[in-house]
């Protein structure tokens, strides 16, 4: 159980030697200074959980970190009856290790040195990639092959994966990422464009990056990392989906969240559907100090059942595009990650449903 308490005093905005000083100065008895610094040292609180009190809480004077404060904010509770348990947040499993133990404390010893101004340069490439407006899929493949994380044949002979690191066109260079990319592609060679190669020996994505930054604007960047062939295959019939009808008294829900992980803050988008595919009741919903991509869709899927509940939907089936969520509600076995009391309330919902389900859309 987590409880998130709001407590404020008057004292809490001004220095308390500020406060002292003061009453010295408007020559206040010094027995009576001392009493009043006691009440504003000194002084404790504590919680009555079931009657009783419980651990003694001692406010301190001082600005607390914003993100720590956010970071408690964000912490998803359990609205049913699920149990408490200790987790290793930094462990995409949630388990301790001394491995893990030993990167965070590296990362931690990173983030105490202080910044220099290449770091500043690096941080504005990279904000400059996730601000464009393109699909999300082209970003990551951006921020793959700045991190230098493409399936090349040197990485791939690096993990003894293959044999030979040389280029399967050229079959004389090594297959960086660079060389795919840029040295060995004659996309950039055309005269319409965008980007025609001035030099064929960039060895740095970042650095080839940052020089694109310079001669294009932002337009430009999306249009060139987003362009499409003018020769691509007509889409008026080919891979058409038909809307899949549930079975009769059923109604499908289409569930989703998008996160805004600037600003810490999701999304929900819910749509309930008859039969026959008409648009019965259509949800719109927001939540702030979200920052786990996994938490927002479980919250989503969370509202849209609160939803159907509130409505009294007997016959539902769920879907949603987040495969994490959906099968992890339908594992049997215990879910030790950060979302793992949402996913929990879930099952608990469905069990209780023998007519609702989920699936993976």
């Amino acid at each position: 159980m987590a409880i998130k308490l709001d407590m404020s005093k008057a004292y809490d905005r001004v220095e308390w030697e500020f406060l002292e000083t003061v009453m010295q100065r408007m020559e206040f008895c010094e027995k009576w200074v001392k009493l009043i610094m006691k009440c504003v040292r000194l002084v404790s609180y504590s919680v009555l959980i079931n009657g009783k009190a419980g651990y003694k809480i001692k406010p301190t004077r001082g600005l607390r970190q914003g993100d720590e404060a956010e970071q408690i904010l964000s912490i998803p509770l359990s609205k049913g009856n699920a149990q408490d348990k200790i987790i290793w947040r930094p462990s995409k499993k949630c388990v301790f290790t001394v491995n893990n133990a030993y990167h965070l404390q590296l990362e931690r010893l990173k983030n105490s040195r202080g910044g220099c101004s290449e770091e500043e340069k690096e941080d504005k490439r990279w904000r400059s990639i996730w601000e464009l407006e393109v699909p999300g899929v082209v970003k990551f493949f951006i921020w793959r092959a700045g991190n230098d994380l493409l399936p090349t044949k040197k990485n791939l002979f690096r993990r003894k994966i293959v044999a030979d690191q040389k280029c399967l066109l050229c079959g004389a260079e090594i297959e960086t990422v660079m060389h795919a990319l840029w040295e060995a592609n004659d996309v950039w060679s055309d005269s319409q464009s965008l980007v025609q190669k001035w030099s064929s020996t960039e060895s740095d994505f970042l650095h080839l990056w940052e020089k694109l930054m310079g001669r294009l604007n932002k337009n430009q960047l999306e249009e060139m990392t987003n362009s499409e062939k003018e020769d691509q295959t007509p889409t008026t019939s080919i891979n058409k989906k038909t809307r899949e009808k549930p079975a009769n008294g059923f109604v499908k829900v289409n569930w989703d969240a998008s996160l805004d992980l600037r600003r810490k803050r999701m999304g929900v988008g819910i749509m309930i559907r008859n039969e026959e595919g008409e648009a019965l009741v259509a949800l719109c919903d927001q939540r702030q100090y979200v920052q786990n991509s996994s938490v927002a869709e479980g919250y989503a899927l969370w509202k849209a059942l609160e939803l159907c509940n509130d409505l009294n939907i007997q016959k539902v089936i769920f879907k949603g595009d987040s495969k994490a969520v959906v099968l992890a509600v339908l594992s049997n076995k215990e879910d030790l990650s950060y979302g793992g009391s949402i996913v929990k309330d879930i099952r608990s919902v469905l069990a209780d449903r023998p007519d609702w389900s989920i699936q993976f859309a």
